[in-house]
C-alpha cells in the first residue's frame, strides 16, 4: 500500500510530503517552492526502517528511532541539513557507512551549503572517521562505545565542544583536534587514553585539560598553543615530544612533581610560554635546548634531587628575564646560551670543572644581576661572550687550569675592577674586555701571550698595562679610547703593531720604543690623539711607515734607520711637532707630508 503524509506547520505554505511503501520511504518534497519555509525538524514514524530518498527539499533535521537504512541518489540534497539522531542499529548514514567504509579513513565531502552541522552517531559506533572537510561542523557527539578517534578527525572544523572522558576512548589520532579554533572548552580525557600524539590539540584554544592518569607520553606540539593556564603532569607519564606545550600564552603554572618516571625535559618544551611564572619537575637528568625560552614572566624552577641533573642544553632559559630562583648542581654541564638574557638571576655560580673543560659561549650573556662567578680546576677554556654585558659581575674566580677566553668573553662588565691570569693564561680573544669602563688592572703572568684586536677598547678605567714580555704581537685598537690610560710597557720582542693600537689614549705619556729592536710592522694611525710629547723610532727595524697623522701633542720625532719612504699627508695635523729627523735614504718628502704643522722648525 502507498500512504501520503502530511507535516503541518502554521503560517507556512510550505506543506512537504513524503511517500512511504513498505515501511520505506520512496520520496519527499514540498508543495511549495518556497524551500526557505520548509520544517526546522522532521520526524518519521517509529515503525520506519529504510529511509530512499528522490527529491528531498532540504531538511534541517531528521529523527528516526528504528531506521536501518539512509541511501541517497543525489548529495545536492542535503543543502542546510544542521543535524541527525539515528537508529542505534543504522548501518547507513548520509554521508558514509559505518561497517564498510571501503578501506577509507574519511568522510565524504559535505554537500555545498551545509550549515551548523551536529553529528550523533549510533550507539554502537566505535570509530570516529576523519570530517575535516566538515567547515560547519559544531559538534560531535561521541557514541558511548566509540574506542579511537582518528588522525585530522577534526582538524580545522569549527567545532566548540566534545567530550573525550568515556571510559571506551582508547586512542587519539595525529591532528585530531588541530586547528580547532572554536574549541574554547575544558578537556578531561578517558582514563584509557595512554598518549596524546603529535599536533593533536595543536592551535585549539582549549582552556584547561586534565590528562589521564594512565599517559604515558605526549607527542610533539601535542598540546602546542593552547589556552591552558597549568599543567599538572600525571605519574606515570615517561616521555614528553618537542615543544610538546611550547606557546600556550595563558600557561600560568606547571607541576610534574608526581611524574618520576620523567627524566627528560624535551627541546622547546615550554617555549615562549610567555606567562609561566612557576615550574616544579621530578628528579630530571636533561633539559633540552629552549625548553623554557622566552618565557618571560618565569621566576621560578625547582628541580627535586637536582643533583641528577647532568645536562642543560642551549638556549634552555634565554631570555627568561625574571627567573630569579634555579635549583642546579655544580656538576651540571650547560649548552651555549642557556641563561642569555636572565636579567633577574642574582645567585652565584659554580662551573667548569674536569666534567665540563669548556665554559660554552653566550653561557650568561646580559645576565645584568649576576655579581659572583667561580670557575673551578680543570675547566681549559671559557668561550665567547660568556659573561658580556654581566654589569654587576664584581667577583669571580678563575681556576688556574683555564688557558683561554673567547671573543667580547667579559664585554660590557663594566662592575669590574682587577683582574689576574694565571701563567697558564695565554689567549685572549677579540673585545675579550670591551667597554669594561671600571676595570682599572689587568695582571697577565704568562710569558708570552695571544692578544685578540679591540681586547681594552673603551676601558675608560684602565691606567697602566704591562705587555707580556715574550708577547710578539699588538692587533688593532688594543687600547683604543682608554682615556685614563697613561703608561703602556712594550714588550721587547713585539714585531708588529696594528692600526689605532693607541688611539685616543689622550692620557698617554709614556710608550717607549726604544727597545723595539726588533719591531718591523707599524699600522697606520697608531697614535693618534695621544699625550705622548716625543715618540723615539729610531731602534726600530721599520721600512715603511702608515699615515701618523692628528699626533697632537707630539715635539719630536726620531725616525728608523731603515725606513725608505714617507707617504702623502705622513704628519698630517701634528700640530706640536717642532722638529724630525729623517734617515739618509730618505730622498723625496711627499705631498701634504707635514700639512698643517703649524709648529715645526727642523
Amino acid at each position: 500500500t502507498q500512504v501520503r503524509y502530511k507535516f503541518i506547520r502554521e503560517e507556512t505554505d510550505a506543506v512537504p510530503t513524503y511517500t512511504l511503501v513498505n515501511n520505506t520511504i520512496l520520496s519527499l518534497m514540498s508543495e511549495s517552492e518556497n524551500t526557505d519555509k520548509f520544517p526546522d525538524l522532521l520526524v518519521f514514524p517509529k515503525h520506519l526502517t529504510h529511509f530512499n530518498f528522490g527529491k528531498i527539499s532540504c531538511p534541517y533535521g531528521i529523527i528516526s528511532s528504528t531506521a536501518t537504512h539512509l541511501l541517497k541518489y543525489d548529495d545536492t540534497i542535503y543543502d542546510n541539513i544542521t543535524h541527525y539522531i539515528l537508529s542505534d542499529s543504522t548501518k547507513k548514514s548520509l554521508y558514509y557507512d559505518f561497517i564498510d567504509m571501503n578501506g577509507k579513513n574519511h568522510l565524504d565531502a559535505p554537500p555545498d551549503g551545509a550549515e551548523d552541522v551536529i553529528i550523533i552517531p549510533p550507539k554502537y559506533m566505535q570509530h570516529v572517521p576523519c570530517l575535516n572537510e566538515y567547515r560547519d561542523l559544531l559538534e560531535y557527539v561521541l557514541s558511548p562505545a566509540t574506542k579511537t578517534i582518528c588522525a585530522e578527525a577534526f582538524r580545522g572544523t569549527p567545532i566548540n565542544q566534545i567530550d573525550l572522558h568515556w571510559p571506551s576512548l582508547t586512542k587519539l589520532g595525529k591532528d585530531a583536534f588541530a586547528l580547532c579554533g572554536c574549541l574554547r572548552c575544558k578537556i578531561v580525557l578517558s582514563d584509557n587514553i595512554k598518549q596524546i600524539p603529535e599536533t593533536c590539540f595543536f592551535l585549539a584554544p582549549i582552556t584547561s585539560i586534565t590528562l589521564s592518569s594512565q599517559l604515558t607520553y605526549i607527542a610533539e606540539c601535542g598540546l602546542s598553543q593552547t589556552n591552558i593556564e597549568s599543567l599538572q603532569l600525571p605519574p606515570l607519564l615517561r616521555t614528553l615530544g618537542n615543544a610538546f606545550c611550547a606557546k600556550c600564552k595563558y600557561l600560568n603554572d606547571v607541576d610534574a612533581t608526581q611524574a618520576w618516571n620523567l627524566k627528560k625535559i624535551p627541546p622547546r618544551a615550554f617555549a615562549i610560554c610567555v606567562s609561566l611564572e612557576r615550574v616544579l619537575l621530578p628528579p630530571v637528568t636533561y633539559i633540552g635546548e629552549e625548553a623554557f625560552e622566552e618565557c618571560r614572566c618565569l621566576k621560578t624552577v625547582t628541580v627535586q634531587d637536582a643533583g641528577q641533573l647532568l645536562l642543560v642544553k642551549d638556549s634552555a632559559f634565554a631570555i627568561c628575564v625574571a627567573l630569579e630562583e634555579l635549583t642546579i648542581p655544580a656538576v651540571c654541564v650547560y649548552g651555549e646560551n642557556v641563561f642569555q638574557q636572565c636579567e633577574s638571576l642574582a645567585r652565584a655560580f659554580i662551573v667548569g670543572g674536569k666534567h665540563q673543560p669548556h665554559i660554552p659561549d653566550g653561557l650568561f650573556l646580559e645576565c645584568r644581576k649576576l655579581k659572583t662567578i667561580c670557575i673551578v680546576n680543570g675547566t681549559q677554556s671559557i668561550g665567547s661572550d660568556t659573561f658580556s654585558h654581566c654589569d654587576q659581575l664584581i667577583n669571580i674566580h678563575i681556576g688556574k687550569s683555564v688557558t683561554r677566553m673567547g671573543n667580547n668573553t667579559f664585554r660590557g662588565c663594566s662592575a669590574l675592577k682587577n683582574m689576574t691570569f694565571d701563567r697558564h693564561f695565554h689567549t685572549f680573544g677579540d673585545s675579550a674586555f670591551r667597554q669594561c669602563t671600571n676595570l682599572e688592572t689587568v695582571t697577565m703572568m704568562a710569558p708570552k701571550v695571544y692578544l685578540g684586536p679591540n681586547l681594552f677598547t673603551e676601558c675608560s678605567a684602565l691606567t697602566t698595562f704591562t705587555v707580556p714580555p715574550q708577547t710578539t704581537h699588538l692587533p688593532e685598537n688594543t687600547f683604543y679610547k682608554c682615556e685614563k690610560l697613561k703608561k703602556v710597557i712594550l714588550s721587547p720582542h713585539l714585531t708588529s703593531i696594528d692600526a689605532g693600537c693607541f688611539w685616543g689614549t689622550d692620557t698617554l705619556v709614556t710608550c717607549d720604543f726604544t727597545a723595539l729592536t726588533k719591531l718591523t710592522a707599524i699600522g697606520y694611525n697608531l697614535f693618534n690623539f695621544t699625550a705622548l710629547t716625543s715618540l723615539d723610532l729610531s731602534h726600530t727595524k721599520v721600512e715603511s711607515l702608515y699615515t701618523m697623522s692628528n699626533m697632537i701633542h707630539v715635539k719630536t720625532i726620531l725616525l728608523p734607520v731603515s725606513l725608505t719612504s714617507l707617504c702623502d699627508g705622513q704628519f698630517c695635523n701634528c700640530t706640536s711637532l717642532q722638529s724630525i729627523t729623517l734617515p739618509p735614504q730618505i730622498t723625496c718628502i711627499p705631498t701634504e707630508c707635514f700639512l698643517r704643522c703649524s709648529s715645526l722648525k727642523t
